[in-house]
């Protein structure tokens, strides 16, 4: 019984994941609402509560997805520029931003190999990202274009913690994905991952009441100067 209890579970992981994978495709057009739904209506402001951690005036967004913080940063100022590899959400994005009367800083491209100088920008964040944010492909390039002393932000999970039943549901749906033991090792994991890329920092659960994100904090270090000669 346990065996094919495993099984189901196993398949519907696998289902959900396709599913999700489409969202930024094919299924663009419904991100919002699916992400409205499995978050209890509270996924634009987890996105959006990261911009208070941003410093500087330069930032880059990878993977900025329908294009809400990228035009929340712009607005609050910041000279922001967003990339993303999917033609959909860079469609929805362009939209967004055209609307708002924003700058159309955003372009089609891969992490691993990002269209911009070294050393350019204050702070990169990145949101919900798929698993390419690990990549040592991904982590070199985010230390190369980030300035020395530049931040580092992620935002890789969220815990629903109301107690509305809307709240209950999306609680059980990520419980349903991870443990509470399984999040807690992929916060080890990710700290070492990042750390591991020369990144200083930690990953930690940040309170943003009553739900908890799981945010990685780091910064790429400055570099000593060389001993002078004497």
């Amino acid at each position: 019984m346990d065996g094919i209890c495993k099984v189901h579970t196993q398949f519907l992981v696998r289902t959900l994941l396709w599913f999700f994978e489409r969202l930024y495709t094919q299924l663009a057009w419904a991100y919002d609402m699916v992400a409205w739904l499995a978050s209890a209506g509270r996924w634009n402001r987890w996105v959006l509560s990261v911009s208070s951690f941003v410093e500087g005036s330069r930032v880059l967004e990878l993977g900025h997805g329908p294009g809400r913080l990228l035009a929340a940063l712009a607005h609050d100022h910041h000279s922001a520029f967003g990339v993303d590899l999917s033609p959909q959400m860079t469609r929805l994005t362009r939209r967004r931003l055209l609307q708002a009367r924003l700058p159309l800083r955003h372009a089609r491209a891969q992490a691993q190999s990002l269209p911009f100088p070294s050393a350019h920008f204050d702070t990169v964040v990145s949101t919900f990202p798929a698993p390419y944010i690990t990549d040592p492909a991904t982590l070199q390039e985010i230390y190369r274009v980030l300035r020395p002393g530049g931040k580092l932000l992620i935002l890789h999970s969220a815990v629903p913690l109301g107690r509305r039943p809307s709240e209950r549901l999306a609680r059980f749906a990520v419980s349903f994905a991870r443990s509470e033991e399984q999040l807690e090792h992929l916060r080890g994991r990710l700290q070492a991952e990042f750390q591991q890329a020369g990144f200083a920092g930690s990953a930690r659960w940040a309170p943003v009441p009553p739900d908890k994100l799981l945010i990685f904090e780091g910064r790429r270090p400055v570099e000593k100067p060389a001993p002078a000669l004497l």
